[in-house]
């Protein structure tokens, strides 16, 4: 028996969430990618899919958005300003991205202490001002703000951790 595009379709993207959370812009590239790779013209069929996965809970952005935040404060820390401009990439409406972000940033200080403290050992026999300029470039290239940033230099190098 032959499946339908509709069926092909779901069943892809079932695979697609199985991995991890996804938002709704990324499954639904992933599904016109599909459709390009099957050499089919049946972007009715998207719609479709996409209410059937919001049905059964697979796609929720505010939800997708937390996880991010979460997966970035645990395995890859960044500051509030990098993880808004990923999930923007990722089609989280602005709003949502603001007011997930502004929660983030109250945690912004003791996360760029944590990636501080995982470098500071290299770096402590370096000069002060060597040690500045090292952390404002690790952190600022981390998507951390300059008021955290500023904070940060001012008590590592004073504190020396």
């Amino acid at each position: 028996m032959e499946l339908t595009t509709y069926e092909k379709l779901l069943r892809a993207s079932f695979r697609f969430v199985s991995y991890r959370p996804r938002s709704e812009k990324e499954i639904r590239d992933f599904l016109k990618k599909k459709l390009g790779q099957w050499k089919t013209a049946a972007t009715a069929t998207i719609p479709k899919v996409l209410d059937r996965l919001r049905d059964y809970g697979y796609i929720d952005d505010t939800r997708f958005a937390q996880w991010w935040i979460d997966q970035r404060r645990s395995f890859r820390p960044k500051g509030a300003r990098a993880i808004g401009q990923e999930l923007a990439a990722k089609g989280i409406d602005r709003s949502l991205v603001t007011s997930l972000v502004s929660e983030a940033s109250k945690t912004e200080v003791g996360d760029a202490q944590t990636l501080i403290a995982k470098k500071w050992k290299t770096w402590s026999k370096l000069p002060k001002l060597e040690q500045k300029k090292k952390i404002w470039n690790y952190l600022h290239g981390r998507g951390f703000s300059a008021r955290t940033i500023g904070s940060i230099v001012d008590s590592e190098t004073d504190n020396e951790l």
